[in-house]
C-alpha cells in the first residue's frame, strides 16, 4: 500500500506507516526545518510546500492520505475558533476529493471532537463512510500523557459488508476502539526500551514532573525548531496502518468476483 501525508509534520504518521509496511509517496509540510527532516528520514517521498497549491495536478495518486491539520483553532489550549479561525482542514478535503484514495487518515487535538460532525458531513459528501475516537498514547504502551482525535475513514463500497469500520482490528473486537494496544490480545503495550510496567510508571511520572522522556533532554519538546510538541506517536498510526492493510486484504478476498 501506498501513502501521501498533508500538515506532514517531522513525519509521525508517516513512520508509523513505514513499520506497518505502508510507503509514504508525497509529503506536504510548510514549515522548511521540517521539510529538510523529511527529506533526510524519507529521501524517496516527494516533498511539497504548501496544501493549498497541491492537488490532482502534482500529487500522485495513493492508497491513504493522512494529516494532522493545525490544531490551535480546536485546542483548549487556544481561541477554539474552529474553522473560522483556520479552514485548512477543507484543503484536504479538496485534496481527497480531487485523488480518491481508498482510505483517509485524519488527526487532531482531542478537542476537535467539538467540530466532528462537519468532518462527518464533509467526508461523507465525497464518498466515504468514517470512524472516529479518542486515542491516548498510554494505551499504546509509550510513556506520555498524550489524547488526540483521530478519524478514520474508507472509500464507500470500496470493502465488502457494511461493518467494516466496526470490525477494523478483526472479528474479536466490536468497533474502531479496538485499535488501542491496552487490548491483552494486541502487541506493542511497551516500547522497546521498557520492559516492565513499573519502569514504565517511573519514566510516565518523572515525565510529567520535569518534561524529560526517555532520554530527550528537558522542555526539548516545546523547542519549535524540532518540532516534538505537535509530532504524532508513531505507534498509533503504526496499529492504524497494520489493521487497514489486514482490512483490506481479507475484505479484498471476500469480495465477489
Amino acid at each position: 500500500m501506498t501513502h501521501g501525508s498533508l500538515f506532514s509534520g517531522i513525519g509521525g504518521i508517516d513512520l508509523g506507516f513505514e513499520w506497518a509496511g505502508i510507503e509514504t509517496k508525497w509529503q506536504v509540510e510548510i514549515d522548511p526545518y521540517c521539510r529538510e527532516l523529511l527529506g533526510k528520514r524519507f529521501p524517496n517521498a516527494k516533498q511539497f510546500e504548501d496544501v493549498k497549491t497541491v492537488g490532482k495536478h502534482n500529487l500522485e495518486k495513493v492508497d491513504i492520505v493522512s494529516g494532522g491539520f493545525p490544531c490551535p483553532a480546536f485546542s483548549r489550549a487556544g481561541k477554539q475558533g474552529g474553522f473560522e479561525q483556520d479552514d485548512l482542514f477543507f484543503e484536504m478535503i479538496r485534496i481527497c476529493y480531487e485523488r480518491k484514495p481508498k482510505s483517509i487518515v485524519f488527526e487532531n487535538v482531542e478537542g476537535f471532537k467539538k467540530w466532528s460532525k462537519t468532518l462527518r458531513q464533509e467526508v461523507e459528501n465525497i464518498g466515504y463512510d468514517w470512524g472516529d475516537a479518542i486515542f491516548d498514547a498510554r494505551d499504546f504502551g509509550i510513556p506520555q500523557a498524550r489524547r488526540r482525535y483521530f478519524a478514520i475513514c474508507v472509500q464507500r463500497g470500496m470493502l465488502f459488508g457494511s461493518q467494516y469500520l466496526r470490525r477494523i482490528q478483526g472479528e474479536k473486537d466490536s468497533n474502531i476502539y479496538g485499535l488501542q494496544s491496552n487490548n491483552k490480545d494486541t502487541e506493542g503495550r511497551w516500547t522497546s526500551t521498557v520492559k516492565t510496567k513499573e519502569e514504565w510508571r517511573t519514566i510516565f511520572a518523572n515525565s510529567r514532573r520535569i518534561r524529560k522522556n526517555n532520554g530527550i533532554s528537558s522542555r526539548l519538546d516545546r523547542h519549535r525548531k524540532f518540532g516534538l510538541g505537535n509530532a504524532v506517536v508513531p505507534h498509533i498510526p503504526y496499529i492504524i496502518g497494520k489493521r487497514l492493510k489486514e482490512l483490506c486484504q481479507k475484505n479484498q478476498a471476500e469480495k465477489p468476483s
